[in-house]
């Protein structure tokens, strides 16, 4: 009880214990704390004997800031008291889940957060110091371990910025010369003066905190700092050197061997979780944040600027059949598909006139339009993303399926070191959960891959019926605009007969007016007979052949023969819950090792045990790369060679529906043109009619516009001149009937005529109604 009443503490409100702690910094702690009447619990941060040491108004620095600080994204300040025991201030805050730096320490974040969560982190603490720049205050000494995590009503993280120990108001073009801040996070100009005590005759400003700032969110995107001299902290010069030598857009510098090289880079790892959407965006924005001279080094308006850009971009996922990756495409709401397609092609080096696009069984372009804005595309996730396609069949993207890269597990050494093995566990549990997520992007690579070669074979099917539909129409088409000339031919014909028939009955030569239709009736035969024959006869090749190539692909299904979807991992095999269960024995004992550090000696016994779990850890690390380079990702590869296969074995159909769309194509046009001309001579023709149709009608009423139809009557009627013979009579009369024959037979045909005309209209309009290529919609199921 003595024991328990000497770490208990508190002030006038509230009680902690020392047992109970949340953090340790060099000048004081923080532990959990109750507020005596209420229960409520709080966070409460307490000065050590060091913190006394720094002047007065150094001291008194941090209570005037937290007291004018009130943000969602600062932690704020409940009281500021005195400790009953000490008589020391105390400063009483809301209590948070954890810091940043803690959950960056879990085996799960040990190569950066998830894409989510970083950005959330990036948008809060931008909040937070667009904040502290609004109040004129500069932190020095952003970091990890002073970004907490606190858990919203709606479950969502809130990151806030915390402890303001250093920090001090800075006006806009006032700097500083004191030093404070971490040495991994500081600017390298800060670094030399206080970590290597050098004198440097400079002021500081707030690039300070953009430094800073920086390199936490390289840690946080990655889980490890940019910056590494072998040896760590230690190596000091080495540290300066990597950070004041490093090249303009450099983001990180990592010697590996001792006096070894350094190795610049100007992008992210490929173990980081971001995606390379989210990569393009990030990357450029902490290469302006560290930069190691002011004067390239962005401000904090081009900061803000750029992640409120970020955060204002909605995302599309798009599934690459070409390359088998999971793409995440950031892009503004109010863009359009031009843009969209620009997006993907940064991603993928598939230019925008060769991509193909599906979603949920239907063509994308049939869904959104060019000028949708991106806010109203359908909803997308990985799992149900937009499925693209390239239409290049000879391009060699096929052979860029991306290399698995599992990282390194350490190597135990025979004897046991409690001090080291905890770390060597630690990073075994990491790299157990990179395996775990890479498990499951491969088990959903191969989801991906099976659902984007079915839908592209129904897509297929559906494109070959309605091209079946469409040369069904076209030989409908052909055949009646056959008719039609026929129709027009025989009406021609017969008009000449009639005028032909007038004359003789007169016993005159027929006028001008019989030549030029004769004429006209050649030329139509010319012009038309012909080629109508022959559009009739390719149109039944056609016919013939699109209905074997529909035997194939709809009925026989020699699309579908070519992919089964059991070559990869079967669902059978659980191989993402065989590596949840090898990462559990791992974390397991990792924990037990941590256990044994904090012991620092171990029992015999327990000595075996931790010899017999490191055998165990190390068996375990084996299995879990070996279930993913031995089994999962050749499984993928051989799934993603079966897709390569079948999908340029559809393109051969692709290839053929190409020819057949062309063959249609040139017969629409062909029929268009023999309707155009063959409408041309039917109006001809019946305007012919009409004229010869109102003449015979008219008798003698009209013998003035018409000589030759008057004298025919007259003779008719026995008034010509001359009267005629018996025979000649009877001849006259044979010929008067055959013309009033043909008369009915011409009204027949005028009949015949409009209807065509009418039936042709009717064609023209069902025939553009069918889409043909990248319009037909797919129905689902």
């Amino acid at each position: 009880m003595s024991q328990l009443s000497s770490n208990l503490r508190g002030s006038a409100s509230y009680v902690w214990s020392t047992n109970d702690p949340l953090g340790q910094g060099a000048t004081g702690a923080v532990y959990r704390c109750r507020h005596k009447r209420t229960g409520e619990v709080f966070a409460v941060k307490t000065f050590n004997t060091v913190s006394h040491y720094r002047p007065l108004d150094v001291q008194t620095r941090e209570f005037d800031v937290v007291r004018k600080l009130n943000h969602r994204n600062i932690v704020s300040m409940v009281a500021i008291e005195e400790e009953q025991h000490t008589r020391n201030r105390i400063i009483v805050m809301e209590l948070c889940d954890c810091s940043l730096y803690n959950m960056l320490e879990k085996p799960e974040n040990a190569f950066g957060l998830e894409e989510v969560e970083f950005l959330e982190v990036l948008n809060d603490v931008a909040e937070g110091m667009r904040y502290l720049r609004d109040q004129n205050i500069v932190h020095r000494d952003i970091k990890p371990g002073n970004i907490m995590r606190s858990i919203g009503e709606d479950k969502q993280s809130i990151y806030k910025l915390t402890d303001f120990g250093a920090a001090r108001e800075l006006e806009e073009s006032e700097q500083f010369v004191s030093l404070y801040g971490t040495e991994e996070y500081l600017y390298p100009d800060m670094y030399e003066r206080a970590v290597l005590r050098r004198p440097v005759q400079q002021l500081f400003g707030k690039e300070v905190d953009l430094w800073s700032l920086g390199v936490t969110l390289y840690h946080t995107a990655t889980g490890h700092l940019p910056f590494q001299p072998f040896g760590g902290r230690r190596n000091k010069e080495v540290m300066h050197k990597i950070t004041a030598d490093k090249d303009s857009g450099v983001i990180s510098g990592i010697q590996s061997t001792e006096n070894g090289p350094i190795e610049y880079s100007t992008e992210l790892p490929n173990t980081c979780q971001l995606s390379k959407g989210l990569k393009l965006l990030v990357t450029p924005l902490l290469a302006g944040l560290m930069e190691n001279t002011s004067s390239r080094m962005w401000t904090f308006d081009q900061f803000f600027a750029t992640v409120k850009d970020i955060m204002k971009k909605v995302v599309v996922y798009v599934f690459s059949t070409a390359t088998c990756e999971c793409l995440s495409i950031y892009i503004n709401k109010t863009e359009t598909y031009a843009k969209f397609q620009d997006a993907i092609a940064e991603q993928t080096d598939i230019r925008a006139s060769a991509q193909f696009l599906l979603f949920q069984n239907h063509h994308f372009t049939k869904i959104v339009q060019s000028m949708t804005l991106v806010e109203r595309y359908p909803k997308t996730s990985p799992q149900d993303p937009v499925f693209l396609y390239f239409t290049d069949v000879d391009s060699a993207l096929f052979t860029r399926l991306p290399e698995l890269q599992i990282p390194k597990y350490p190597k135990f050494g025979t004897s046991i070191s409690l001090e080291n093995d905890y770390p060597l566990a630690k990073k075994c549990a990491g790299n157990t959960e990179y395996i775990v997520r890479k498990l499951r992007l491969i088990n959903l690579q191969q989801v991906l891959l099976d659902k984007a070669m079915t839908m592209y074979i129904q897509i297929i099917k559906f494109e070959i019926s309605g091209y079946q539909e469409s040369n069904v129409f076209i030989v409908t088409m052909i055949t009646e605009t056959h008719k039609r000339l026929q129709t027009a031919t025989r009406s021609l014909n017969r008009i000449v007969r009639v005028v032909q028939g007038l004359a003789s009955l007169c016993g005159e030569q027929a006028p001008n007016e019989v030549r030029f239709l004769e004429e006209d009736l050649q030329v139509a035969e010319n012009q038309l007979t012909v080629p109508c024959q022959e559009a009739v006869k390719s149109t039944e090749e056609l016919k013939s052949y699109v209905h074997q190539f529909c035997q194939g692909v709809v009925i026989d299904d020699e699309l579908s023969k070519r992919w089964k979807s059991n070559w990869g991992c079967l669902e059978t095999e659980r191989c993402v819950e065989k590596g949840l269960v090898l990462s559990e024995q791992i974390n397991k004992t990792m924990e037990e090792f941590k256990r044994d550090k904090q012991l620092k000696r171990l029992p015999y016994n327990d000595e075996q045990i931790h010899k017999f779990e490191k055998n165990k850890m190390n068996e375990n690390c084996t299995k879990a790369t070996s279930l993913a380079m031995d089994h999962c990702y050749p499984n993928l590869r051989k799934v993603f060679k079966k897709f390569e296969e079948a999908f340029l074995f559809v393109c051969t159909f692709i290839t053929k529906l190409g020819k057949i769309k062309k063959r249609i194509d040139n017969l629409t046009e062909k029929q268009s043109r023999l309707s155009t001309i063959l409408d041309e001579k039917m109006e001809h023709c019946l305007r012919k009619f009409e004229t010869v149709s109102d003449l015979l009608s008219s008798g003698g009423k009209r013998q003035e516009t018409s000589p030759l139809v008057g004298s025919a009557v007259a003779k008719q009627q026995g008034t010509g001149s001359r009267p005629s013979s018996g025979k000649a009579k009877e001849r006259e009369n044979q010929l008067l009937r055959e013309i009033q024959e043909e008369l009915k037979a011409l009204n027949l045909d005028s009949a015949e005529i409009r209807q065509a005309f009418q039936e042709n209209t009717n064609l023209v309009k069902e025939l553009e109604k069918l889409q043909f290529q990248n319009h037909v919609e797919v129905q689902s199921g």
